[in-house]
């Protein structure tokens, strides 16, 4: 299959959709006509997690000037680059990696989180929890994640009617940014799937009822039932939710977030929970189907054309995607076109294992214009989210095959 050609501007990479698209285009010629898609992508996920592993600063060249407040309205957060902080892109990174199929880089986490222990981690807060998704695994980190999970029920702030506020980190690592009274789509993928794992794995009911009760609340406030996806936030503060944006990204963090939790906690819930869950996760789908673009990615922003394609969005609902085909909540009929956006995902991939046109830091506001001024470049939860991508199709591959 050919994927047509997308009109867009170039990244500041300099590197054009079309030229990417050229990069699945030459691999199929390279490995001959006996190559199957599972081979194609199996080779793009390995390209895509070796190079995350070495992918520093260096790898972002960043074009613009202007104040500090500016920059960061174009995506400019220093600490997003690379791999060599301890904060949301990199735990991002981490969860790639683990979910490939043996965790062929556990070296590699196990060494990368002794190194930012060493250096000294930022002060706890909903982004810089998701690097313990991955780590809680490792019986070094069990003290550690339980007294991060202990923090995140007794001491996170909360909004309105207990809602985890979405704060980050603020110029520093030893600072905080806060976002009073607004939820976030976010602090699904980064806080309550660590919360319901440890909650999990301890047999911790509060733990487990506190992330149930988080991910209903985000429903609640971020879900548009008209359209069945979901805005980028809720400020109770202002109560609406400040322009209503389908930001392409943060419906990523729900569309894969929803079913990573099932997947998790699914046997802890009422049957009626579960139901309700699973009608969420294919409503979704199917909306964010009908608004994929002709050439099978999606938009930053999802329901403006004018805006441009983004694959760190893109990889994320497709990885949401074939799990829940894997998990039997969505219907086989989405597979071609599932199957297809992961195909022009990978033509995304330079022969370097980069994956292009990837949105960088993206804060809540209600102008709609400021999403499509953020910059593209290359970045770990990029990386992550399309390796997750080729991760969660092979896997229901292997389901298909009977492995």
């Amino acid at each position: 299959m050919r994927i047509s050609q997308i009109d867009l501007l170039s990244s500041s990479s300099g590197v054009t959709l079309e030229g990417c698209f050229c990069f699945q285009d030459d691999m199929e010629k390279r490995r001959g006509k006996m190559a199957t898609f599972d081979d194609l992508v199996q080779e793009k996920a390995n390209l895509l997690a070796a190079r995350m592993t070495t992918l520093t600063s260096e790898d972002v060249h960043w074009e613009g000037d202007g104040s500090s407040d500016q920059l960061k309205k174009q995506g400019f957060f220093p600490r997003d680059f690379g791999m060599a902080f301890w904060d949301w892109p990199q735990g991002v990174g981490l969860f790639g990696l683990a979910r490939l199929q043996g965790n062929p880089y556990d070296h590699f986490i196990r060494n990368w989180a002794k190194k930012r222990i060493s250096q000294g981690l930022p002060m706890r807060n909903i982004n810089t929890t998701v690097p313990m998704l991955t780590l809680s695994a490792y019986p070094e980190y069990e003290k550690m994640a339980l007294d991060w999970a202990t923090d995140i029920y007794t001491k996170f702030p909360r909004t309105a009617e207990g809602g985890l506020e979405h704060f980050t980190t603020g110029a520093d690592k030893n600072s905080i940014s806060r976002n009073p009274g607004q939820l976030w789509a976010d602090t699904i993928f980064m806080t309550v799937l660590f919360l319901a794992k440890m909650g999990q794995s301890t047999g911790n009911e509060q733990w487990l009822e506190e992330a149930n009760y988080q991910t209903l609340l985000h429903i609640k406030y971020l879900l548009d039932p008209a359209t069945g996806l979901f805005s980028h936030g809720w400020d109770f503060n202002q109560r609406n939710n400040l322009g209503k944006t389908f930001w392409g990204r943060g419906n990523c963090w729900l569309a894969y977030g929803l079913p990573l939790y099932l997947e998790m906690v699914g046997p802890t819930l009422a049957p009626a929970e579960s139901r309700y869950l699973e009608v969420v996760i294919s409503n979704q789908l199917r909306a964010l189907f009908a608004l994929q673009s002709p050439e099978h990615l999606w938009h930053t922003l999802l329901d403006d054309s004018s805006s441009y394609i983004e694959a760190s969005g893109s990889a994320g609902i497709l990885a949401g995607t074939f799990l829940a085909l894997r998990l039997g909540i969505l219907s086989d009929y989405y597979l071609d076109q599932a199957q297809a956006g992961l195909r022009a995902l990978l033509g995304n991939v330079d022969e370097q294992g980069i994956l292009h046109h990837v949105s960088a830091g993206t804060s809540l506001t209600d102008d709609r214009s400021a999403y499509k001024a953020i910059k593209q470049l290359p970045m770990a939860y990029g990386q992550a989210l399309a390796l997750c991508a080729c991760a969660e199709y092979l896997s229901y591959k292997g389901k298909d095959d009977g492995q």
